[in-house]
């Protein structure tokens, strides 16, 4: 993820030393470590994935130096921020992805209060059904009770 903000900064570097097509001009690899703060495995690894898209290429100028180049496509993808851009959409991804977890999580305990809630409130409208129907049930025997009181007194 880093890797593409430093590829960005290595095209921005390399964009700054840029020449005209017939003699491209460079920076050695030494300089370029130097001012990125990283190794030479780390320049290595970078540089494959920007040389594989054809946005940077090696020199050489025959003496001692060796190192790299940026060309007119690697200018495009330097100006156009495309690294700069991956590098924070990735960024807003983990954000996103996290965010969905946390909240997943702290729902968890919300749905298992609402589960037993429900629960609980249905055993307790089972209770009161119950009740009421005893109560009907109550209030039926004394009706027919009073009834045949009633009649018997009559």
């Amino acid at each position: 993820m880093k890797s593409d903000l430093k590829k960005h900064n290595l095209l921005d570097i390399l964009s700054k030393q840029r020449g005209d097509k017939e003699k491209p001009l460079g920076l050695s690899y030494n300089d370029i470590c130097d001012k990125l703060k990283i190794n030479r495995n780390e320049l290595d690894e970078l540089s494959g994935e920007l040389y594989g898209e054809q946005e940077i290429g090696y020199f050489n100028d025959g003496i001692n130096d060796q190192g790299l180049h940026t060309n007119s496509k690697g200018y495009s993808s330097f100006s156009s921020e495309k690294y700069k851009r991956r590098y924070w959409r990735s960024i807003w991804i983990m954000i996103r992805n996290w965010t969905a977890l946390i909240l997943a999580i702290f729902t968890i305990p919300f749905q298992i209060y609402r589960h037993l809630d429900n629960k609980e409130s249905k055993e307790t409208q089972e209770l009161n059904k119950d009740c009421n129907q005893d109560t009907e049930m109550k209030a039926e025997r004394k009706e027919i009770t009073q009834d045949t009181t009633s009649k018997t007194l009559d």
